[in-house]
């Protein structure tokens, strides 16, 4: 059996936005640097100033600050990269002038983030298309459609349309 390897999620449609989101969320936080990230805060990474005349206990902590902004700074890379790396050639706009990794979720999020409402819609839709059964030969393709079905009805909680029911319009 071969080993392939996962597909990183595109930004190429507002319905690609939770999937995309997510994946750039989980990047920051592996790097230690989401709250440097998330378009909903507002700190920002502060290079340790350069102190003269320090003790020994001192320069330690020192070198421990500056080792721990230069792994930061390096994840903030990271995640800049993967935000540019994975937004679709129509998109690249929005990042213009946007140089760090929390302008560029905000005016992304602004221009591309479907509506909740949208969201919901999508889902439903995915519920009704689920539930009619598979086409000819793509079980698996179907299957793997309910697993991805279940976590989006758990986050929204949308009324009427919930895991009990989805697990009815399965069987």
């Amino acid at each position: 059996m071969a080993i392939t390897a996962s597909k990183v999620p595109q930004l190429s449609t507002p319905q690609d936005w939770i999937q995309w989101f997510s994946m750039v969320k989980t990047t920051a936080m592996d790097q230690d640097v989401w709250s440097y990230c998330d378009p909903d805060k507002s700190n920002e990474l502060v290079q340790p100033g350069d102190p003269s005349q320090l003790t020994a206990t001192q320069e330690r902590l020192y070198t421990l600050k500056i080792n721990d902004y230069e792994r930061k700074r390096k994840g903030l890379a990271k995640v800049n990269a993967t935000i540019q790396g994975t937004v679709c050639e129509d998109y690249q706009t929005y990042l213009e002038d946007a140089h760090t990794p929390r302008q560029r979720l905000a005016r992304l999020r602004t221009a591309i983030k479907p509506s909740t409402r949208q969201i919901e819609d999508s889902v439903r839709e995915e519920y009704d298309s689920l539930i009619k059964g598979p086409k000819r030969n793509i079980i698996d393709k179907w299957l793997n459609r309910w697993i991805a079905l279940a976590p989006r009805l758990r986050a929204l909680k949308i009324l009427n349309l919930g895991e009990a029911q989805a697990c009815r319009g399965f069987i």
